[in-house]
């Protein structure tokens, strides 16, 4: 189930965050409304893509994986007290 979350403004200052494509930062922030409150979320292309991207017919699955691809890369390039498994 979608929760509420709030975005630091730091976030659109953010170094890292701006290597993202736009597409991947929206993709970034709505994964945040998808995760429970331990950054648990389904692993599920299609599934996320429909939650986060409902109304877009130009994003497919495979358009969201490769968000997350995007995201895992440069969670890879420091240290975000995260672990990519």
């Amino acid at each position: 189930m979608a929760r509420i979350r709030t975005i630091k403004p730091e976030f659109f200052t953010s170094e890292k965050v701006a290597q993202l494509t736009d597409p991947a930062k929206i993709t970034f922030i709505g994964l945040w409304t998808e995760a429970d409150d331990y950054g648990v979320l389904q692993d599920n292309a299609k599934i996320l893509k429909g939650h986060l991207w409902p109304l877009d017919d130009t994003k497919t699955a495979v358009d969201l994986s490769l968000h997350v691809q995007e995201l895992i890369d440069l969670v890879g390039q420091g240290d975000w007290g995260v672990a990519v498994v």
